[in-house]
């Protein structure tokens, strides 16, 4: 019996399939397909081009503190805002308004003289660019 429905199924040649006459679909087989390999150029990433002027960023920082130092003056706050030269990091102190006794200061005074220090042996120890 399986014999004659799989002869009647089975395509004759130059004939048309009595599945396809019938207007069904042969089954499709669960066939993995590589997808097809395309040769596209990939571009690549420019770099962001960044310019930093370090004069221009000095002259903004100086006027944010000058900024900073007014509005605690006019709100009354004993704070104080600077840079210091040499090292070119910010330093906060709190003073006392009738002494001008530094209160407290960020960094602490002792953190400061110790990056001074260190700053001074700069070239001593080692002298050459790696």
């Amino acid at each position: 019996m399986v014999q004659e429905i799989t002869a009647k199924l089975a395509p004759v040649p130059g004939q048309t399939s009595p599945v396809l006459q019938a207007g069904l679909q042969p089954a499709k087989q669960d066939v993995a397909v590589a997808p097809e390999k395309t040769n596209v150029a990939i571009a690549p990433v420019k770099k962001a081009e960044i310019k930093v002027d370090p004069i221009e960023m000095q002259k903004n920082l100086s006027q944010s503190i000058d900024r900073l130092n007014q509005m605690m003056i006019k709100s009354g706050r004993n704070l104080s805002f600077s840079i210091d030269p040499s090292l070119e990091i910010p330093i906060i102190t709190v003073k006392n308004d009738a002494t001008g006794e530094v209160v407290r200061q960020i960094p602490t005074q002792a953190v400061v003289q110790v990056a001074h220090n260190f700053d001074a042996l700069k070239g001593i120890l080692l002298n050459a660019k790696i």
